[in-house]
């Protein structure tokens, strides 16, 4: 004897009963979405993603790794950051600001006493010190 199914109702696991926060758009719609809450936040997760824009992780994984090859973002283990620019050079880096660098190493230079000897942590800063 063949048992009689049950009708398909909203909200049982067969049929979902929302309509996806995107309007359906698929990714042209979710890729901006998903760049726009990594610069407002600084990190995204792939858990909270598939809940705010109402679809799985793995689509939101699917995403997250073709965002990562066009250069757009970083995938971690779990979510994505936003795509570092590469650290520059020691010397680059000490070429930048300089004036609040030798700002700064005037206001030490100021606080210390004469006997005293002050080693700055910032890197940037020693030489002006010296």
């Amino acid at each position: 004897m063949r048992r009689a199914r049950r009708p398909k109702q909203p909200g049982c696991g067969l049929a979902p009963a929302w309509r996806p926060a995107t309007g359906g758009k698929g990714p042209s719609l979710r890729r901006p979405l998903i760049l726009d809450a990594l610069r407002r936040k600084g990190k995204v997760l792939a858990s909270a993603l598939s809940v705010s824009l109402n679809v799985s992780e793995d689509t939101i994984r699917r995403d997250l790794r073709e965002l990562d090859e066009a250069g757009l973002l970083q995938r971690v283990h779990g979510g994505a950051l936003p795509r570092s620019g590469g650290r520059a050079s020691f010397n680059a880096r000490q070429e930048q600001v300089p004036a609040a660098k030798e700002a700064i190493a005037r206001a030490a230079a100021q606080l210390s006493q004469c006997s005293e000897v002050l080693t700055p942590l910032w890197r940037p800063i020693r030489p002006l010190l010296a």
